[in-house]
């Protein structure tokens, strides 16, 4: 989970480079599947009543499916279409290490048969949902990135402009604003929804800054899979994560700071806000984070 902008993807991308991980996305499995499959079984529960007082005299053949029949029938669904993408994960791991060749492909290789020990999917969103997925999958743990605010409005202005939405990056100021404001809603509303869900989550929520990993990731990447029980970790396991999820390895060459505003993987650095932001942005950014900010400062 994270808010969006917040480095998502690439954290998809650093589980998804342990051998034993595979971290798919985005499934929305809540919004899509688990709310509107909750409303037909509400609704089928008031036919059945409507049904039995009008004919049997108010006493049904069948009982109204409950929250248990519920997930009886949810999981196994979410659990199949995970099942289902399996098989092109591991295609396109297979195609990485033929193109790695050599020693190092032989040793992915034969990483890969560790065999996967955990399932997972990148939706951003998910912070709204911490409670069905809990009541879901009892078992499951939460990873969680956090950004500083300031450079999630910088990537969301640059989103704005590969999208469209914005044309002059630096002339449009009243769209630049709006489009902050934005983020910002979405910003706060997805860190409340993890300030509340850590009591009840305990140690199965992770949290992970994403200037901690792009200034030592090595240290972070074991924290992470640490975070899943039985998963093995090696300095091997971990330099080639490493090396896989590096801003290198994902722009297609370009070194940290050697920005590109059309690519998805812009700079690959952190405080683009510094250069980016005016200083009235910026605060507007700390008086929309509210009581957040102080918490959140420390990702500056």
């Amino acid at each position: 989970m994270g808010a969006p902008k917040s480095g998502t993807t690439w954290l998809q991308t650093i589980m998804n480079a342990h051998p034993q991980i595979a971290c798919f996305g985005e499934g929305h499995f809540i919004e899509q599947i688990v709310l509107p499959m909750q409303a037909l079984l509400r609704h089928y529960n008031q036919k059945l009543e409507v049904v039995a007082e009008a004919v049997y005299g108010g006493q049904p053949y069948y009982p109204p499916i409950d929250g248990d029949d519920a997930i009886s029938l949810i999981r196994p669904l979410i659990g199949g279409l995970m099942r289902r993408a399996v098989p092109e994960l591991r295609q396109k791991r297979r195609q990485r290490w033929a193109e790695r060749g050599g020693t190092a492909g032989a040793r992915a290789s034969a990483l890969a048969e560790l065999g996967l020990l955990w399932w997972g999917d990148k939706t951003p969103a998910y912070s709204r949902h911490i409670g069905e997925l809990d009541r879901l999958f009892p078992m499951s743990r939460f990873i969680d990135i956090v950004r500083d605010p300031r450079d999630v409005a910088v990537s969301v202005l640059y989103h704005g402009v590969r999208a469209g939405s914005l044309t002059d990056v630096r002339g449009d100021t009243a769209k630049r604003h709006e489009l902050i404001r934005h983020a910002m809603a979405r910003w706060v509303e997805h860190n409340h929804s993890i300030r509340r869900a850590r009591e009840r989550l305990q140690g199965r929520l992770l949290q992970v800054r994403y200037e901690d990993l792009v200034a030592d990731p090595a240290p972070q990447f074991r924290r992470l899979y640490a975070h899943l029980e039985g998963v093995t970790i090696t300095d091997e396991i971990i330099a080639n994560s490493v090396a896989a999820c590096s801003f290198q390895a994902m722009s297609g060459g370009r070194q940290p700071g050697e920005t590109d505003d059309t690519s998805f993987f812009r700079a690959g650095t952190s405080g683009q806000h510094e250069a980016e932001l005016s200083d009235a942005e910026r605060a507007l950014v700390t008086e929309l984070a509210g009581d957040l900010a102080p918490e959140l400062a420390k990702t500056a």
